[in-house]
């Protein structure tokens, strides 16, 4: 079935999806946005991956506490050519990793990626809150670099016809 699939002729990918920008402003309007990138340090060996994924647990765990639900929420981990990554793909089920880094380090480069409905300021203090309860829990610290959370714009289209 799957040559099949492949062998088919036509004109596939053609088809012009007609998109209600209202609409999906109306939603883009309900999420928090935030980015963050901070450093994580301990004086002891941790696993980056259970780093990662305790903080996506907390985090969901977290915003459970407010009903906010997460349209997207990942956490990247970086350390010396290790990377690895935690996705909340529902609020309903517990954290994932997608990306395992497979070391023990003590300190990682963290980058918190979310979407979420519920305030951008609130967002940020449940990221900051899980950031700390995650490190007090490992014996470690944190330091934020940067962090920005927002409620997008509406989006501005562009169309293209070929």
């Amino acid at each position: 079935e799957l040559v099949a699939t492949l062998d088919r002729q036509g004109e596939f990918g053609q088809k012009r999806v007609e998109l209600d920008y209202d609409v999906y402003a109306e939603g883009e309007a309900e999420l928090g946005w935030l980015n963050s990138s901070l450093t994580v340090v301990s004086n002891q060996k941790f696993s980056l991956d259970a780093l990662l994924l305790e903080l996506v647990e907390r985090l969901r765990n977290s915003l459970a506490t407010i009903e906010a639900e997460a349209a997207h929420l990942k956490a990247i981990g970086l350390w010396e050519g290790f990377y690895g990554v935690a996705n909340l793909i529902s609020s309903d089920s517990p954290a994932q990793l997608s990306l395992p880094a497979d070391c023990q380090t003590d300190a990682a480069e963290l980058v918190i990626n979310a979407r979420v409905a519920v305030a951008p300021e609130t967002l940020q203090e449940h990221v900051e809150r899980a950031v700390a309860e995650t490190c007090k829990a490992l014996g470690a610290t944190a330091n934020f670099r940067q962090t920005r959370s927002f409620r997008p714009g509406r989006p501005v289209p562009t169309h293209r016809l070929n």
